[in-house]
C-alpha cells in the first residue's frame, strides 16, 4: 500500500508539472517611466565661440519614447535621421532622433544641457537556444532587398577581411558545420565570443576614439589568449563576423534600467547587436558575453528583468576618425534621475496563482483522499493483527 501511495503522489507530480502558469512580464506589457538626463559639457576651443553638442535617441519595437518632442533644456534641434546623418524618414528601420544644443561659450568653459523623456518598455522575448528555426542567409537576401548590401558591407570597424578577422570567421563557419542557417551562425559566433572574450577595460586601450577596427580589438589578448574589452569591442566583433559571414548585423547602443517592482534605477549604458531572421525581422542580441551561463539566462535576446533596455543609437556604417574625436565641445558626465510614472504593470516574474490554486485544490483534495484511504487500511490491518494476538 505505502509504495501505492508513493507512485500516485509521484502521478500527481507530473501531472501537475505542465499546469499552465502564467508569467507575469510577457511582451507587450510595460514599465513607464521618466528619465531626465543633465549634460555636463566642457568647450575644448581657447576662444570664445558657438559650440555644438548632439544626444541621440529611438524607438525599437519594444521601447517607445511617449513624450515627442522630448524636453530639453535650453531649446534643442531635433531632426530624425541614420548613422550617416542623412535624414530619413520616422518610424526607418535604421533612424533615430538626434538632438542638437548649440552654445555660445567661453574657451574651456563649462556649461550643462538637460534632456527629459518619457519611455513605455517592455522585455522583447527571446529566441530559445532550442527553437527550430529555418531560415537562411538566402532568405536575408531575398526579405532585404537592395538593403540587404547595407548590412553585410565591411566598414572600418568592422573589418571582416583583415587576416586576423578572417580566422575568427572561420573558426565560426567551423563551429557552425558550415551551415548557412542564420540561428545556427549566430550561435556559432556567441559560442566564439564566449570562448574568446575577457570583459577588461585595462590602460583605455582605444583611447581616444573608443572604439577600434575589430582586427585591432582581436589582437588586444592578455588574459589566457582571449581579446579584451567592453560591451562595446564584443558588439563590434559579433556584428564584424556575422557580417562576414553574410549575415545582417547593426550595433545598438543604449540605457538599462533595472526594475524592483516600485522603483526603477538607471543602470548606465550598454552596447549590444541586432541581427536579423528571416521571417522574425531585426532581433536584438546581447553579446557582451564572458561566461557560458550568461547565454544560459539570456538565450538569444536581452537580459530578462528586472534589467529593461532602451536604445538610443543604432548603426549600420562607419568610417575612420582622421581628426581627433575630442570635438569642440564634449559631455564629461551626466546626471540622471528616473520615476515611474503613471500606471505601470509590474512585469516581475511570478506565478499567477489565480490560475494555479485551482489545481493545487484539487490535487490535494485527491491526495488527502488517498491518505485517508491509506489510514483506513493501515488501522484495519492493525486491529486485525492486535486480534489474532489474542489467541496466542
Amino acid at each position: 500500500m505505502r509504495q501505492a501511495v508513493l507512485v500516485v503522489m509521484g502521478l500527481l507530480v507530473v501531472c501537475l508539472a505542465p499546469l499552465p502558469v502564467h508569467i507575469r512580464g510577457e511582451e507587450g506589457e510595460a514599465i513607464r517611466f521618466r528619465t531626465t538626463f543633465t549634460f555636463f559639457v566642457r568647450s575644448n576651443l581657447s576662444r570664445r565661440a558657438e559650440v555644438t553638442v548632439g544626444w541621440t535617441l529611438m524607438e525599437s519595437s519594444w521601447s517607445r519614447i511617449l513624450s515627442k518632442p522630448p524636453r530639453t533644456s535650453p531649446p534643442a534641434v531635433i531632426a530624425y535621421v541614420d548613422c550617416q546623418m542623412n535624414q530619413v524618414p520616422e518610424g526607418d528601420p535604421d533612424g533615430f532622433l538626434v538632438l542638437m544644443w548649440r552654445k555660445e561659450v567661453d574657451p574651456y568653459q563649462i556649461f550643462q544641457v538637460s534632456l527629459s523623456v518619457d519611455y513605455e518598455v517592455s522585455y522583447p522575448e527571446p529566441i530559445l537556444l532550442t527553437e527550430n528555426l529555418t531560415g537562411t542567409i538566402e532568405d536575408c537576401q531575398r526579405e532585404l532587398g537592395d538593403r540587404y548590401v547595407r548590412y553585410v558591407s565591411e566598414t572600418y570597424i568592422w573589418d571582416y577581411s583583415n587576416g586576423t578577422v578572417q580566422a575568427a570567421i572561420a573558426d565560426v563557419r567551423l563551429r557552425a558545420n558550415n551551415s548557412t542557417n542564420v540561428k545556427d551562425l549566430v550561435l556559432a559566433a556567441l559560442g566564439y565570443i564566449v570562448d574568446n572574450f575577457a570583459y577588461m577595460y585595462p590602460f583605455e586601450f582605444d583611447y581616444p576614439y573608443e572604439r577600434l577596427p575589430v582586427s585591432q580589438i582581436l589582437q588586444q589578448r592578455v588574459i589566457m589568449g582571449r581579446f579584451i574589452g567592453v560591451c562595446r569591442h564584443a558588439a563590434d566583433v559579433f556584428v564584424a563576423i556575422l557580417r562576414g559571414l553574410g549575415v545582417p548585423a547593426r550595433w545598438v547602443a543604449g540605457e538599462v534600467y533595472a526594475y524592483s517592482g516600485d522603483s526603477i534605477e538607471f543602470l548606465g549604458w550598454h552596447a549590444w547587436a541586432s541581427v536579423y531572421f528571416p521571417g522574425l525581422g531585426w532581433h536584438p542580441i546581447e553579446v557582451t558575453l564572458s561566461y557560458r551561463s550568461t547565454l544560459d539566462i539570456t538565450q538569444i535576446g536581452l537580459m530578462p528583468p528586472p534589467f529593461y533596455f532602451v536604445p538610443e543609437y543604432i548603426e549600420y556604417w562607419n568610417e575612420r576618425i582622421d581628426k581627433h574625436p575630442l570635438r569642440d565641445a564634449i559631455i564629461y558626465t551626466a546626471g540622471v534621475s528616473v520615476d515611474l510614472i503613471e500606471e505601470t504593470i509590474a512585469p516581475i516574474p511570478s506565478i499567477d496563482w489565480n490560475r494555479v490554486l485551482p489545481y493545487t485544490a484539487a490535487a490535494l483534495s485527491v491526495l488527502a483522499a488517498i491518505l485517508s484511504l491509506y489510514a483506513a487500511v493501515k488501522a484495519s490491518r492493525t486491529a486485525r493483527l492486535l486480534e489474532e494476538r489474542k489467541w496466542w
